[in-house]
């Protein structure tokens, strides 16, 4: 590249280093991976990093082409720093982290490690003396009418895919942390259900106590009265029958009062239900909307978002783990069931 190019030949230097590196990173994962894999957060053949990256590079390295060290140090630390904001930036938006080096040794949050800043000084000294002269005479070579209907045929197919794949980024951090909010929801719910669950029994407790005390303090005077002399109990049998059944009626009545009252508080444990089932209809009306949420994994345009979490073998995201992980998990599910179709 020469600081003589034009725009459009700036634009097409950029669309072809993100076609290289798709075709580098590609490669580079399938292997490990010992499986084909379209790398990239967009759909197509190319990633933009590496393009961002190629043109920032070129330009940092202009004062150190005559030294490959300071060329190879430029370039490791200017791509390492963009790859390092980038993917603060894209965790921090889309909460789900593209590409995690958290298990290799010397790595920064997780987003850049020693492994890959070196292997982008290399890259680095592979494109400024190795690359950079071909690419560039291939693209100048071009006459200005035909850089101008590339530039717009392929942005157009480039910023196409760039928007679908934000949506589709977007569309799954709305819904881990939909799917997120709805189990600290159920959580949230399942303790007042257990709260509940032991007011009643306490409530059910203590109704025993106080209900078997009285029966026992009534049951401690009929004994008495069955103690006494029975001699006095047949002279008086005529004259306490009444007075008895009297007793045993008011027993009865204070029983069913107690009854009554318990039904009372049933009633307000009844309305206390009542508002928690109405909590619970509401907690079910967002949990359908989440669920609908995730249906839209089986919509046309979808293939952007599974492939987008496919694409991308160590994305996690810290916040809302077990969330992305069942989205994951349900990518993989609809891969393997369009396969058997």
């Amino acid at each position: 590249m020469t600081e003589t190019s034009s725009t459009l030949a700036w634009i097409l230097f950029f669309y072809v280093y993100c076609f290289l590196g798709w075709c580098v990173e590609s490669c580079y994962v399938s292997y490990f991976q010992k499986k084909w894999v379209n790398r990239g957060f967009m759909r197509g053949p190319y990633i933009p990093l590496y393009g961002t990256g190629a043109l920032m590079v070129t330009y940092v390295t202009l004062p150190t082409k005559h030294s490959v060290i300071l060329t190879f140090f430029a370039g490791a630390f200017s791509a390492s720093v963009l790859e390092y904001v980038t993917g603060v930036l894209m965790e921090a938006i889309f909460k789900v982290r593209y590409w995690d080096y958290s298990d290799h040794k010397y790595n920064i949050n997780g987003h850049v490690c020693l492994l890959n800043t070196v292997e982008w000084g290399f890259l680095t000294l592979f494109l400024v003396f190795v690359l950079d002269k071909p690419v560039a005479k291939l693209v100048n070579g071009l006459t200005e009418p035909v850089q101008l209907g590339l530039a717009v045929l392929i942005s157009l197919i480039f910023w196409t895919d760039f928007i679908l794949s934000v949506k589709a980024a977007f569309d799954v951090r709305d819904m881990i942390v939909k799917m997120e909010e709805a189990k600290e929801e159920i959580t949230r719910l399942q303790r007042r259900l257990d709260v509940l669950i032991a007011v009643a029994d306490d409530s059910i407790e203590n109704w025993k106590e106080e209900h078997l005390d009285m029966m026992e303090g009534k049951l401690e005077i009929l004994e008495e009265k069955l103690a006494i002399n029975y001699e006095e109990r047949e002279a008086k049998r005529r004259e306490k029958k009444a007075e008895r059944r009297a007793e045993l009626q008011n027993i009865s009545d204070r029983f069913h009062a107690l009854v009554e009252e318990n039904w009372e508080r049933k009633e307000e444990k009844i309305k206390f239900m009542e508002e928690f089932k109405e909590e619970l209809d509401g907690f079910r009306e967002k949990h359908a909307l989440a669920r609908k949420r995730e249906e839209r994994l089986s919509r046309p345009y979808d293939f952007w978002k599974s492939n987008l979490l496919l694409n991308s073998p160590t994305a996690t995201s810290r916040k809302f783990k077990e969330s992305f992980e069942e989205v994951l998990e349900h990518a993989k599910g609809k891969k393997k069931d369009k396969k058997r179709g």
